[in-house]
């Protein structure tokens, strides 16, 4: 096996890294998140920095502090930074009040590591004092925020403002194959013109192939079987292309894929870290979001369901439960129900949530303005509280010792609702006679016990020495026995009343109320009471509140308006970075200024007024990219002059190689297996499960419907950098590390996958008797697993390779194919895309 495995070029396992690690999005994704929640209320120039080291800019740790040298770049033992946040030092414990989470701790282990980049920019010359933030007033300075109409030409190397129809009639473009798409064809209008000017040349279009494939992932998150790939290279005609596209934009396991990349936004997660506490309603939400993606419901109305779907109402059974089950969406923080301080919990839980939403509908890092007017965007103090005033009317938690997040039942057919009404009235009733029997049951025990402390006399049956004569009376039910059959009665009822289906959510129940500054984020420390009320900085039209409006329905319908210059601009540029690999603006969850600039300025706000015109349709938009000649570049080594001009390929002028996800790895080999289960919809966790520790995640069914639970994932998700749950997550970080192979070779699930689909082929010889010979299985594995038959260096190493193979361990021919299998699993070309 590792003669092969070091002699492929291309069925190579990985033992060292192959692809460097996105840096930039490993620090917007995980080291920012973590500076900003965690160290920057001490460790801020603003804030008279502890120990005199500042964290907010790349500049103050390389100064280092008080202490000396913070980092010592590619060594986190040696660095003071990282003894302080593993609490190694008893005198150096940082933050001082909670040590951060295991995985906060090993992003910083990784990031140290790997250099410490830092790609935030210097804001002023040495020595003087840093700028402040750009304000309100000046808001309009920054792209983002002005109209999307507005904003043509403002990118890192700004571009005279194009009309896609000048440029199309002046350099005409090859015919798109498949389809005359107008979108298609205006989104390659926008990207000719870049490349005309950089004089880059586009890459050549992909083989069909290697489409069919990336288009399968992408859509998906499954690749074409042998029979689906040779269907579509079946069809010669000129619509082939299009109608894939078409047909797999219908397919159910379309709402999945995007269901799941919108999970990571959200910080899906179906428990909490504390204690591994289980959240077994969470599935609902993710339930909602396949149909609504499968469905391809209104993004807008997404937004609205999932902001405010409580304060909705339908008339529609299915379509009020969709509403009830989207507000989810603010209960999926990994909160710690133990803070005894409520009223810093209740704070700490808003702020959770308006991070989240700010990141996911904005791409705006609204939680920096909790303690101080933000230092780089126009998010002033005041801005922050009037957002929080908006969620203080909606409760999160039922509060003890241990607060407690809140489930609702949903709504029912009036039989089935009365049915339950009656069954929680009489667990009242028992609940109340139970109470009155214990009570009944402990005087009669006292009594007996103060009977038996007196001497008894003889009676006469001791005197005669036999016993009482018996009566015919009626058997007495003595009051123990009573409250023993009633304890067993309510038992039934509460095994019966869990039966019914409920929803996490948050409630509408403080009245709407104002609530003052927190003066450096203090909740005991109170400024001004702040009108609650929107994002001044964003010039659409802002709803004016009454007194009593709490105003969460209309901050929902304010962020999803036409013309809100954010939103459409932040869920178009996810898509294309769902499709293309990397986003228009490469920090996808953050469009403030610290953020990146669009590549493609006009392309970008054409794609947001897209989904706008056409009712913010995902399939619409989805659709438009994937016909794209952009998006159907094949992946080819970059000449000296395109290394040289666009290295990182932000003009698009080839295509991505790109590795697949670890939840598309999973379902692949499943698929390969033949284990794979497709059935929708529904929870994984069993009834009564209270602790997510150890759980088993063999269930052969899609992984998007495995249980994240955040103290348990399966072995495959950590090393193929699943997103952390705990955070909003645009863009999941890209790492190739010795473990990734590792696991691939020895992990007892894949060895499994491997051996189920040995059995597999081997028992289609028989009906296809041409799989007896090597080559011919070879192309026929490299076809499930790849995409494409094998190549004739690699027939001849498959060959050897079975050859060689230690007689006395693998005796069998299904043990040997099992081999084999294996390494293709584990080889780069199962993992990515090209």
């Amino acid at each position: 096996m590792a003669a092969w495995l070091i002699g492929s070029p291309l069925l190579v396992v990985s033992l060292v890294a192959d692809e460097p690690l996105d840096l930039d999005a490993f620090f917007e994704s995980k080291i920012r998140p973590a500076l900003i929640a965690h160290c920057l209320d001490c460790h801020a120039l603003e804030s008279e920095a502890s120990g005199g080291l500042l964290l907010d800019s790349k500049q103050g740790w390389e100064a280092g502090g008080d202490s000396g040298t913070a980092i010592v770049r590619g060594d986190p033992t040696a660095s003071r930074l990282w003894q302080a946040i593993t609490y190694d030092d008893p005198h150096l414990q940082m933050p001082p009040d909670e040590k951060l989470s295991d995985a906060i701790i090993d992003d910083f282990r990784q990031w140290i590591a790997a250099g410490a980049h830092d790609p935030r920019q210097p804001e002023t010359e040495p020595g003087k004092k840093k700028l402040s933030g750009l304000p309100v007033e000046r808001a309009l300075e920054h792209w983002a925020y002005r109209p999307l109409e507005s904003t043509a030409g403002f990118s890192d190397e700004p571009s005279t403002p194009v009309n896609p129809l000048d440029v199309a009639e002046a350099n005409p473009l090859t015919p798109l194959a498949g389809s005359a798409s107008a979108a298609a064809s205006a989104i390659d209008v926008l990207i000719y013109e870049r490349l005309r000017i950089a004089k880059l040349e586009a890459a050549p279009e992909a083989e069909p192939a290697t489409l069919a494939r990336r288009l399968y992932f992408d859509l998906l998150g499954l690749p074409p079987t042998a029979e689906q790939l040779a269907e579509f290279l079946a069809d010669n005609s000129e619509a082939a292309y299009a109608r894939l596209v078409d047909r797999l934009l219908a397919s159910p396991r379309f709402g999945e894929t995007f269901a799941r990349r919108w999970m990571d936004v959200v910080r899906y997660g179906d428990s909490i870290t504390l204690r591994g506490f289980v959240l077994p309603q969470a599935w609902r939400y993710r339930d909602y979001l396949i149909d609504a993606f499968s469905s391809d419901r209104s993004f807008a109305q997404m937004i609205e369901e999932q902001l405010a779907g409580d304060l909705l109402n339908s008339d529609h059974p299915q379509e009020r439960d969709a509403q009830l089950i989207a507000t989810g969406f603010w209960a999926l923080g990994n909160t710690n129900l133990e803070q005894q301080d409520k009223t810093q919990l209740e704070m700490d839980y808003i702020d959770e949530q308006l991070d989240v939403m700010g990141r996911t509908f904005l791409g705006q890092t609204l939680g920096c303005a909790r303690c101080h007017d933000h230092k780089f965007d126009p998010i002033p103090t005041k801005d922050y509280y009037a957002l929080a005033g908006i969620l203080r009317s909606s409760v999160g938690m039922e509060h003890d010792n241990v607060s407690n997040w809140i489930e609702q039942p949903l709504p029912l057919p009036l039989e089935e609702e009365e049915r339950y009404e009656s069954l929680a009235s009489e667990r009242g009733q028992v609940v109340r006679e139970i109470a009155e029997l214990k009570k009944l049951v402990s005087a009669l025990a006292k009594e007996k016990a103060k009977q038996e402390a007196k001497p008894q006399p003889a009676t006469a049956s001791d005197a005669l020495g036999t016993d009482p004569p018996a009566t015919d009376a009626a058997v007495i039910v003595s009051p123990a026995e009573q409250l023993e059959a009633l304890e067993g009665r309510q038992k039934q009822l509460d095994r019966e009343l869990k039966l019914r289906p409920r929803y996490l959510t948050i409630a509408e129940r403080n009245p709407p109320q104002d609530i003052p500054i927190h003066v450096r984020g203090d909740v005991h420390n109170l400024g001004d009471v702040v009108p609650r009320g929107f994002m001044t900085a964003l010039q659409h039209a802002s709803p004016q509140l009454t007194s009593d409006q709490a105003g969460r329905l209309e901050l929902a319908r304010w962020i999803k308006a036409d013309n809100n210059p954010l939103t459409a601009r932040v869920y178009a540029n996810r898509v294309w970075s769902w499709l293309m690999g990397q986003g228009l603006v490469a920090s996808v969850d953050n469009f403030g200024t610290t953020g990146s600039a669009p590549s493609h300025p006009e392309l970008l706000d054409w794609l947001a007024r897209q989904l706008i015109d056409h009712e913010w349709s995902t399939k619409h938009l989805v659709r438009a990219i994937v016909m794209s000649q952009a998006y159907r570049r094949a992946v080819v080594e970059p000449t000296a002059a395109a290394s040289e001009t666009d290295p990182d390929n932000r003009l698009l002028w080839r295509g991505h190689a790109r590795r697949i996800s670890v939840e598309a790895m999973r379902d692949a080999m499943l698929q390969i297996s033949g284990e794979l289960d497709l059935a929708v919809g529904g929870s994984l966790i069993p009834n009564g499960l209270a602790e997510d520790y150890d759980f088993n995640h063999w269930e052969p069914r899609r992984s998007v419907y495995q249980p994240v639970f955040r103290n348990s994932l399966p072995q495959l998700f950590d090393p193929f950098d699943f997103a952390n749950s705990s955070l909003p997550t645009g863009q999941r970080a890209r790492s190739t590390t010795a473990p990734q192979a590792l696991v691939l070779m020895n992990h007892p699930w894949v060895i499994g996958r491997a051996a189920h689909a040995a059995e597999r082929f081997s028992a289609c010889i028989d009906a296809e008797p041409e799989l007896r010979m090597p080559a011919v299985m070879l192309d026929r594995l490299c076809l499930e697993c790849f995409g494409r038959t094998a190549t004739e260096e690699e027939r001849v190493m498959a060959v050897q390779f079975l050859e060689n193979l230690d007689e006395n361990v693998d005796s069998r021919p299904v043990e040997r194919l099992q081999h084999l299998i294996q390494i293709l699993f584990a080889s780069l070309d199962f993992r990515y895309l090209d």
